[in-house]
């Protein structure tokens, strides 16, 4: 991780536009991968650049299957949702290229149930400093 922070980090500025923002997608991101970026950042004495957004997909699943809209049975999962839309799987699952495909497709279908602008799904990022904020609060 401390060669790989400097290029990931390099990599995303590259292709930012100047004052924007960058917007990373991941199914239970709140859970679990940011946390998890959040520790190798320190651990590497970096940190995340606040103008990085992340989107967890997780809460949009619940969302869309508490409007009733959804007759999603089998849990709200990855691939219980690839399965719900009829996303074939590309490649073996867990595996990062096939994910990120499956993850996309399904973002595309949430997105469209929930009627989410992207603006509208601007709105639902959170920063990672928005973590610490968030567990301060709940252990007060």
């Amino acid at each position: 991780m401390e060669e790989l922070i400097p290029k990931l980090k390099q990599y995303v500025k590259s292709r930012e536009k100047l004052g924007g923002f960058v917007v990373f997608v991941a199914h239970n991101a709140r859970a679990f991968d940011v946390p998890f970026l959040v520790m190798e950042f320190r651990r590497c004495s970096e940190e995340i650049p606040p103008n990085w957004l992340f989107l967890d997909t997780l809460p949009l699943a619940r969302e869309m299957k508490k409007s009733g809209g959804s007759k999603l049975t089998s849990g709200l999962s990855l691939q219980a949702l690839r399965e719900y839309y009829g996303i074939p799987l590309a490649g073996s699952a867990h595996r990062a290229k096939s994910d990120v495909k499956v993850l996309s497709m399904i973002l595309q279908r949430l997105t469209s149930e929930l009627k989410l602008s992207i603006s509208g799904l601007v709105q639902k990022t959170f920063t990672a400093s928005d973590l610490n904020t968030h567990k301060k609060k709940s252990s007060s």
